[in-house]
């Protein structure tokens, strides 16, 4: 795998179920309570571990790349709101809304 960390942190004031790349080799999981009403986490975790991975991989070889990666390939490729996350099970190879 890419990242050398991934972390659960707390939720913090917002409880959304997110998760961020420090761009270098770690993944943080927002531990947001919300993230409990959700099915099939493991499917879920590894599309999310995946996508974020690829931030990292295109941030080492070309940091615009990685950062355009959410306009295409995220969440917001396949719902316009966090209720769409569940389809994200789907994509295990992090590459949301690309068969």
């Amino acid at each position: 795998m890419v990242c050398d960390t991934v972390e659960v942190i707390g939720p913090g004031f917002i409880d959304i179920p997110n998760v961020v790349t420090d761009g270098k080799d770690l993944v943080q999981i927002c531990g947001s309570t919300k993230w409990k009403l959700l099915r099939d986490l493991p499917g879920l975790f590894t599309c999310i571990v995946s996508h974020e991975s690829l931030h990292l991989v295109l941030g080492k070889v070309e940091g615009r790349a990685a950062e355009e990666l959410d306009n295409f390939a995220s969440l917001s490729a396949i719902s316009r709101n966090l209720k769409g996350i569940p389809k994200c099970v789907q994509y295990p190879h992090g590459l949301i809304g690309f068969d």
